[in-house]
């Protein structure tokens, strides 16, 4: 049996679902498909963050000591297999290309029309079925452990100082006065006062998903691996079933 709906999303993650959602309160007929019940993969246990800093992107090193340091992988945020490199050699060229001044504002900018909507767009979801309880406005912490490192954020915070976002530059003293158990290995801290923390970040996603039921959302186990596509649109196999979309 073939059932026809306007949208197949693939993937029942906080992304997937929130597509869905809002899909569906845009009077579409949408499936939701994933291998597993929502919320059961990365979105289980993802950070749990809501952001509104990272304005600057991941940029290729600007300095000898830093690619060195990536090259040689002693640097915690990347790591990489030797055995792939020639693979990763037109992802690099591009990354360096998009590393510029221009490039990083382009982004800043487009990411903060997304970040500045982003908690009043999950309490839109998440009052309905009472999920606000697991949304913290505990703000974010970045430490620094020395003044250089420190001294990096500059345009970061730049650029919040032109969005708006809100942030406090603290020293060691007055963050052991927030986080008392910090070991006093840092010399700076931010804290993202508009950031929101979420203790809960499966129970967000699986109410989001009920939500989503309950309006008339149709939710099915499924591999993304079936889809194909067919007569003008996309298929996907559900056990006996077919759900087909244009």
């Amino acid at each position: 049996m073939v059932q026809k709906v306007y949208v197949l999303v693939l993937g029942a993650g906080i992304v997937g679902v929130s597509a869905a959602l809002h899909l569906l309160k845009r009077g579409l007929k949408v499936a939701l498909i994933d291998r597993r019940p929502p919320g059961e993969e990365t979105s289980h246990g993802n950070a749990g963050v809501i952001e509104r800093d990272g304005f600057v992107p991941i940029t290729f090193p600007d300095s000898p000591k830093k690619l060195t340091r990536y090259a040689l992988n002693r640097a915690p945020e990347a790591h990489y297999h030797r055995t792939v490199l020639r693979q990763t050699l037109p992802w690099l060229r591009q990354l360096r290309a998009h590393s510029g001044s221009v490039a990083i504002d382009r982004f800043a900018r487009a990411v903060d029309q997304l970040e500045r909507h982003a908690v009043e767009e999950h309490y839109a979801f998440a009052r309905p079925v009472q999920a606000e309880l697991y949304f913290h406005s505990t703000g974010w912490l970045h430490l620094y452990r020395s003044t250089a490192s420190f001294a990096e954020t500059d345009a970061e915070l730049h650029y919040a100082r032109i969005f708006g976002a809100r942030y406090e530059v603290l020293e060691c003293d007055a963050v052991r006065v927030l986080e008392p158990h910090l070991w006093p290995v840092f010399t700076k801290a931010v804290h993202w006062l508009d950031t929101e923390f979420v203790s809960s970040p499966v129970a967000v996603t699986k109410a989001y998903a009920d939500y989503f039921i309950a309006r008339d959302g149709r939710f099915a186990i499924g591999n993304a691996k079936s889809l194909k596509a067919k007569a003008g649109g996309w298929l996907v196999a559900i056990e006996e079933e077919r759900y087909w979309a244009e």
